[in-house]
C-alpha cells in the first residue's frame, strides 16, 4: 500500500493498540517500514502480544509492486539474538525459493 494510502487509512480508523509497543504512528510507522525495505525483511517485538516477535519478508508473485504475499514467523520474544537472525535468513532464503514456483517470469 503506499504511503499515502497507509496516512489516510491511519488518520480515518487510526491503528489498535494491541500492546503498549504497538507503533500508532504514522511517521513511526514509515519509518519501521523504511528499515524493513532496507533488510528486506520486517520486524516488531512485542506489538502484537507482549511476548512475542515477528518477521516477515515480502515474495512478489508479479510484475507490480504490490504483487505479493507476505511470508512471516512469530517467535517468543526472548529468542537470542543469533537465532533471531537465523529466523530472518532463513525468511529470505524460503521466499527467494518461493518465488520461481509462483511466478516463473518476471516481466
Amino acid at each position: 500500500m503506499p504511503a499515502h494510502q497507509r496516512r489516510r487509512l491511519l488518520k480515518d480508523h487510526g491503528l489498535r493498540p494491541f500492546t503498549a509497543r504497538t507503533v500508532r504512528d504514522a511517521d513511526a510507522l514509515e519509518a519501521e517500514l523504511r528499515r524493513g525495505a532496507l533488510t528486506g525483511v520486517f520486524t516488531e517485538s512485542g506489538e502484537c502480544r507482549e511476548d512475542v516477535a515477528c518477521s516477515g519478508v515480502i515474495v512478489r508473485t508479479g510484475a507490480r509492486a504490490s504483487d505479493g504475499l507476505a511470508l512471516a514467523a512469530a517467535v517468543p520474544i526472548g529468542l537470542p539474538e543469533a537465532r533471531r537472525r537465523g529466523v530472518d535468513r532463513r525468511l529470505r532464503l524460503a521466499a527467494a525459493e518461493l518465488v520461481p514456483i509462483l511466478i516463473p517470469e518476471i516481466e
